[in-house]
């Protein structure tokens, strides 16, 4: 259940920068544009995967929509 727990927070934090954002952006746009620094890994870098898989997740939870334009994937937040 922790491990649950901290992917719920990681999730929100991801959502909040989209938030903050206020545009679509892929998620290295997402990373360069904001303060992800939360999720960085054991080598200290924030993985594109990693963000990429909690967008995927909002998705599938209704809050996030994306779209794809020349092979790369943006997101944005549902109005």
């Amino acid at each position: 259940a922790k491990a649950n727990e901290k992917m719920d927070s990681q999730v929100n934090l991801v959502y909040n920068a989209l938030v903050s954002v206020g545009k679509a952006v892929t998620a290295s746009e997402l990373i360069a544009e904001t303060d992800l620094t939360a999720l960085k890994n054991d080598s200290g870098v924030v993985s594109t995967q990693k963000v990429s898989a909690m967008l995927k997740k909002l998705k599938e939870q209704g809050k996030v929509e994306s779209y794809t334009d020349k092979k790369k994937t943006y997101f944005k937040v549902v109005d």
